[in-house]
């Protein structure tokens, strides 16, 4: 990864290259805050000890700002990150929050590079000398005749549907399915990733339901995270939303163990 990085004797701005935005290594916080944007990792000894969007932490002798210039909320990068950092046991555990699947590559993609050039620079994370890969152990499903010709249904947050997951890379939403009407929004007002997402999927197909959101005709997406956006603008594990009439979840039917 290149980058141009500037160091005034206090503090070092690195320039990502892409959407990869900067990265900012700091002794002291200024203001005592996290700036609008960015995730802080906070370092004892060269040791990972905290990572926050808002609060500092009491003790710690250095803080990396990460910020970058991609559309995904903040939440979600601060979800991976501390999700992360559980798994491989560099912080405490406590309640893993959930980070949509479409956005874990994107954002895993940014990490591995960081973590590679923290490491470079003697921050210990790991405790190794190996930088992430894609995480192990992640669920994996796989599509089978068996299924093709199988209603599963959801009714979530007002939304009912009913879904066929045809082929491989085929799902058909049937006629008369309800739409969650309402695009979720940010605290601060703004459309996150996830609507965007969604609501271009909804563009995509806006002759094919009417101003109450309920769908006119078939119509066809390319995967289960597809189908989970346009219904109910994510937000929740799709796999795990839709069921057959016995109750037996899509995840259930399909899941390689």
């Amino acid at each position: 990864m290149k980058g141009s990085f500037t160091w005034n004797g206090t503090e070092c701005l690195g320039t990502l290259p892409g959407e990869y935005g900067t990265i900012l290594l700091l002794q002291k916080l200024p203001e005592g805050e996290v700036p609008a944007g960015a995730v802080a990792l906070f370092m004892m000894q060269r040791k990972l000890v905290a990572i926050s969007d808002k609060a500092i932490v009491k003790e710690y002798d250095r803080v990396i700002l990460l910020h970058p210039t991609w559309t995904i909320e903040q939440q979600y990068f601060l979800h991976f990150l501390r999700n992360y950092s559980q798994e491989h046991q560099w912080l405490p555990s406590i309640d893993r929050k959930p980070v949509p699947e479409h956005f874990e590559g994107i954002i895993m993609a940014y990490f591995i590079e960081i973590v590679a050039l923290l490491n470079w620079w003697g921050y210990d994370f790991a405790h190794c000398a190996t930088v992430p890969t894609k995480k192990a152990g992640k669920p994996r499903h796989r599509w089978s005749k068996a299924i093709s010709t199988m209603p599963f249904y959801t009714e979530y947050k007002g939304v009912k549907a009913t879904v066929y997951w045809q082929k491989r890379n085929e799902l058909i939403l049937k006629k008369g399915a309800q739409l969650l009407p309402e695009t979720p929004l940010n605290k601060d007002g703004s459309v996150g990733f996830a609507a965007k997402f969604a609501l271009t999927l909804r563009q995509e197909n806006s002759d094919k339901f009417d101003e109450t959101f309920l769908t006119t005709e078939d119509i066809t997406l390319k995967s289960v995270n597809e189908m989970g956006h346009f219904l109910y603008f994510a937000g929740t594990n799709s796999w795990q939303q839709f069921k057959d009439k016995e109750g037996k979840t899509l995840d259930e039917w399909t899941i390689i163990e």
